[in-house]
């Protein structure tokens, strides 16, 4: 195995361990994390954008070859060290258990105008399916004290839709927030994902309803 890929797979394994890192404490990286769920199992895609002197730093540290330049491998690790404070501090829980190591994590940067001084990592976690049998199943994270916050948005797949949220508003089609949340040291974000049918939005007659009502028109 070369060195390119021994240091990914180290900063990709300490990524994992999102409460253990020597970054954690740093609130210079924005980090946004978009959650989706259906019975085929949960994908998080994570992103997380750094700017001023500590980007530059990493950016030397990862430049192997020191010529002022990243190639592809370089790129894979200045996103994966970056994905490491973006995702720092975050405790995770999908169907009343830890998510901790994912079956497959891909990194890569995010292409930015030139000139631009920000850089941008995008992480996609995919983890094995849990709870299909169960009716509801909970998505639960925390972010711990000093850490930064993270902007969160949640969809529902297939068969499933949002039934219940502790502290935003689910959308009318049940199937994601109304507006991302972004949630802030030592809160909590938990979502209950059903299985079933949508329920129709309050406040409006359903098709069954409606029906009737044409009858009694008929009738007259």
């Amino acid at each position: 195995m070369n060195l390119l890929k021994i240091l990914a797979l180290s900063l990709i394994g300490v990524s994992m361990c999102m409460g253990q890192v020597a970054l954690a404490h740093e609130k210079d990286v924005e980090r946004t994390l978009f959650i989706q769920v259906d019975d085929k199992g949960l994908v998080a895609l994570w992103a997380a954008r750094g700017s001023g002197k500590q980007v530059q730093l990493q950016g030397k540290m990862v430049d192997i070859d020191r010529n002022g330049k990243l190639n592809e491998g370089e790129k894979k690790l200045l996103a994966a060290s970056l994905l490491q404070k973006g995702m720092a501090g975050v405790t995770f829980s999908y169907a009343g258990a830890p998510l901790d190591k994912p079956k497959k994590f891909e990194t890569r940067l995010k292409e930015v105008p030139a000139g631009a001084e920000f850089v941008e990592a995008i992480g996609m976690a995919s983890y094995e399916p849990r709870g299909a049998e169960k009716e509801s199943l909970a998505v639960e994270l925390t972010i711990a004290k000093g850490y930064g916050p993270v902007t969160v948005q949640v969809q529902a797949l297939g068969e499933r839709f949002i039934g219940w949220v502790n502290r935003a508003i689910v959308s009318p089609d049940r199937k994601g927030l109304t507006v991302p949340v972004q949630l802030k040291p030592e809160q909590t974000l938990k979502v209950v994902i059903v299985k079933g049918d949508v329920p129709e939005p309050k406040g409006l007659p359903s098709r069954h309803t409606h029906g009737h009502e044409d009858e009694h028109e008929d009738e007259h």
